[in-house]
């Protein structure tokens, strides 16, 4: 698992165009769409995890009664 952390973490800052001259403006783009990108991995990851904490509430609430 820490391995494809890593490499997904070298992946993103890895320049993805090399050797050339870009815009700000582009790099101001790339950024924005990766921030937005993560952002939308963020909610994703928060609402399964949402969905894990109801799903063990319910258990630990069944093996109670």
């Amino acid at each position: 698992m820490k391995k494809k952390i890593k490499k997904a973490v070298k992946a993103f800052f890895e320049p993805s165009v090399k050797h050339e001259c870009i815009s700000l403006q582009d790099q101001l783009n790339a950024l924005q769409s990766r921030f937005n990108d993560l952002e939308n991995d963020h909610l994703y990851i928060m609402r399964e995890m949402q969905e894990l904490y109801n799903l063990v509430g319910r258990m630990n609430s069944s093996e109670n009664h």
